[in-house]
């Protein structure tokens, strides 16, 4: 296991035991490196949509910590994967929307 998914195990270790810093530790510690393999990994990606997608699992991570299971992944891995399903999703959805909108924006002007 690397360094980080090191101690963002460690992060989740304290945020289950009630930790009152850890979700920031956690923001300080996952925040960059999600965006950056996000931005890597997820072609067509703004930097807007990545920030928004690393976000988006940090927190749902802090709401709900159990869901992740430390014996089958690192929190790393964890976060990187719910990130990117989102980071897909929502290259496909503004893609998609371009299509509607250039097949059908003369329409929706009259």
């Amino acid at each position: 296991m690397s360094k980080l998914g090191e101690r963002l195990n460690e992060i989740h270790g304290r945020l289950i035991q009630g930790s009152r810093t850890a979700s920031l530790d956690l923001f300080r510690e996952a925040l960059g490196p999600v965006i950056g393999h996000l931005m890597r990994a997820v072609d067509g990606l703004t930097e807007e949509e990545a920030h928004d997608c690393a976000m988006e699992a940090i927190i749902g991570h802090i709401n709900q910590p159990d869901t992740f299971d430390p014996a089958k992944s690192s929190l790393w891995t964890f976060l990187c994967m719910i990130a990117q399903g989102d980071a897909r999703d929502a290259v496909r959805k503004r893609l998609e929307h371009g299509r509607l909108m250039e097949k059908h924006g003369y329409n929706i002007e009259l």
